[in-house]
């Protein structure tokens, strides 16, 4: 398998990890709230309602930062649908 296709895979794989981990939390959150375990499928569909686009902007952000920052992967990966991409002078401290 190409280099370029490994690393895709892995931040699939890292994206889906993460989706997966926050969708279980939720579901324990709200299952708390509700008095009974609300379910997996439930879930995941408030969760994907409710959170997934802040969510995926916020992880757009951090990996931005990180790569400005030298601390994570240097790749170029093209943001999200829906967020706006502006050139912006990024002052690293």
């Amino acid at each position: 398998m190409a280099r370029g296709r490994l690393r895709l895979r892995d931040a699939l794989v890292q994206l889906t990890e993460g989706v997966a981990q926050e969708i279980a939390r939720y579901r324990w959150l709200a299952s708390e709230q509700a008095g009974y375990d609300i379910g997996w499928e439930r879930a995941e569909q408030e969760w994907m309602e409710r959170h997934f686009t802040d969510w995926r902007a916020y992880q757009w952000h951090r990996a931005v930062e990180e790569a400005v920052r030298g601390s994570g992967p240097r790749r170029w990966v093209a943001p999200p649908a829906g967020i706006k991409t502006e050139i912006v002078a990024l002052q690293v401290a």
